[in-house]
């Protein structure tokens, strides 16, 4: 298993907006082959920037999402909210 980490910078303006189009476009990530699960978390430090993480069954997993019909929809409605992101696949060591 693999877990994307992406640390992503949102407008504190408008992370309500993107915490309620999250919740309505997140079914699009749960769908796709070889998805585990995923979390999406506040800091509680820097009000704009959250980290989602989603297991997948492998790094191979998430990049075919990248190229999917679906990714757009995603993609797109939470990009709107987006400043800045970065993205790093991570596997446990024990």
């Amino acid at each position: 298993m693999v877990t994307e980490i992406a640390i992503l910078q949102i407008d504190p303006t408008q992370c309500e907006g993107f915490e309620r189009t999250y919740r309505d476009v997140v079914h699009i990530l749960q769908r796709q082959p070889g998805y585990q699960s995923e979390r999406l978390m506040r800091s509680l430090e820097d009000p704009g920037q959250y980290i989602l993480a989603v297991e997948w069954d492998s790094k191979e997993d998430h990049l075919r999402f990248i190229d999917a019909p679906d990714y757009p929809d995603l993609d797109g409605a939470l990009g709107n909210y987006v400043k800045d992101a970065a993205v790093a696949h991570y596997r446990k060591i024990n």
